[in-house]
């Protein structure tokens, strides 16, 4: 038996997509270009792709100790069941006033720092400057990796040129997969796949690299091998 788990930004992109974000950045103008789509009924292709957003999980844990997320555990994430408690369809109100919803803001757009020496603002995330997007540090990341018995965290929110990163101690792994990102920066995207082919085998960690322009992966740098957990 071989299990198989596929990591990317997009797979976790979805998660934090609703509907103002999606018509803005582009699946509202596919619905209606391919599928000559009514985006405004609530009937719609459109609205009922973004109900299902709403039911999708905001975490993915492999193999008892392989956290999987979109951004990071914020202040609010201590433990597992913050995550899997959250009760589902919920859409991301951004409401600061409910306890859930900021724990979602944690779980989508917190991002991790080794230039901060505790929990502060991000400047650069937060546009609208009310102070609930977070970047979280070393000391909290491995409090909470072990309460939870974690090995890994793996994210994929924040941007890394070479579509994958590693940080405290390859302890956090932040999986970038957009290539080019913004039309702008000719980066590489990632992707990884956690495969085990059978219960008494270890966990395997295997990147991959998403070229841009159609050049051959060769022509990259990886900025890490990594070994298999």
């Amino acid at each position: 038996m071989i299990e198989v788990i596929i990591f990317s930004e997009a797979i976790f992109l979805l998660f934090a997509l609703r509907k103002k974000i999606n018509m803005k950045y582009g699946l509202g103008t596919e619905c209606i270009e391919h599928l000559s789509d009514d985006v405004k009924d609530e009937s719609s292709i459109f609205s009922n792709i973004n109900k299902a957003f709403d039911l999708l999980p905001y975490g993915v844990l492999a193999n008892n100790n392989i956290l999987m997320i979109h951004g990071g555990i914020g202040t609010l994430i201590n433990i597992l069941e913050d995550i899997e408690y959250i009760k589902r369809p919920i859409e991301v109100e951004q409401n600061l006033t409910i306890k859930e919803q900021l724990k979602i803001i944690d779980l989508l757009w917190s991002e991790y720092s080794d230039d901060i020496d505790n929990v502060d603002m991000n400047i650069e995330r937060d546009k609208y400057k009310k102070g609930f997007i977070v970047k979280y540090v070393k000391n909290r990341l491995n409090k909470f990796m072990e309460d939870n018995k974690i090995n890994l965290l793996i994210t994929s929110h924040q941007f890394v040129y070479g579509g994958f990163c590693t940080f405290n101690n390859d302890k956090l792994i932040v999986v970038f997969s957009a290539t080019n990102y913004m039309n702008e920066y000719n980066n590489t995207g990632g992707m990884i796949t956690i495969a085990k082919k059978n219960k008494n085998k270890r966990m395997n960690i295997l990147p991959k690299l998403i070229t841009v322009n159609q050049k051959k992966e060769d022509n990259y740098i990886r900025n890490i091998r990594l070994s298999p957990i």
